[in-house]
């Protein structure tokens, strides 16, 4: 795990480690001396631990989760209607009916699965930086809420009360760490090594 510590140029003030049902992140990297490196290995980390639990491409992209691809729905024009003298009107009328309700089912699922990983995401990266970085944290409490997001689209058809974007937490966390110009003390680290 990632240390955080004095010999690694961070001070002492990063909190624990965010721990989320069993996946820890390292705590967020405080302090005035953030060398560039520590933060890539900061990220990279945090990175590497989200691609562990499948998390990773909604973190970054906003796509929908991997388990959301086990969920498949019925073409409905696989299966056509008949006209009412036919046969077997009423067993295809059922069995139409049958896979209309399971595509709807789907369709509440993916939603699900979207909503509750996107929160995992977002938890975790709230734990991350609650200690060490409140004005981060303070700022994805009040713009992950998707609840009250403006862009409700893509959900329109479902509750999200609850739920918290995790990808916009992730590009929040992002920003905040990459951030403005590389400082003076991080030029003079780097250049101090090239010349050894």
């Amino acid at each position: 795990m990632y240390a955080m510590n004095a010999t690694n140029d961070f001070d002492n003030r990063a909190g624990p480690a965010a721990t989320t049902g069993t996946t820890t992140l390292p705590a967020y990297p405080s302090g005035r001396r953030q060398h560039a490196h520590h933060r890539f290995d900061f990220m990279r980390t945090v990175d590497n631990l989200l691609a562990e639990k499948g998390l990773l491409a909604l973190a970054k992209t906003g796509a929908a989760p991997a388990r959301v691809e086990s969920l498949i729905d019925m073409d409905m024009d696989e299966i056509p209607e008949l006209s009412p003298g036919n046969a077997s009107y009423e067993s295809r009328r059922a069995l139409r009916a049958q896979h209309k309700v399971k595509n709807a089912q789907n369709d509440k699922q993916r939603c699900r699965f979207f909503c509750e990983d996107a929160t995992k995401i977002y938890t975790m990266l709230y734990k991350c930086a609650e200690v060490a970085n409140k004005t981060l944290a303070a700022q994805m409490l009040r713009r992950c809420n998707m609840a009250t997001q403006e862009d409700r689209e893509q959900h329109a058809s479902h509750s999200i009360e609850g739920y918290w974007d995790g990808y916009m937490a992730y590009k929040l966390l992002s920003r905040e760490l990459f951030a403005g110009a590389r400082s003076e003390a991080d030029k003079a680290l780097y250049l101090a090594a090239l010349e050894v």
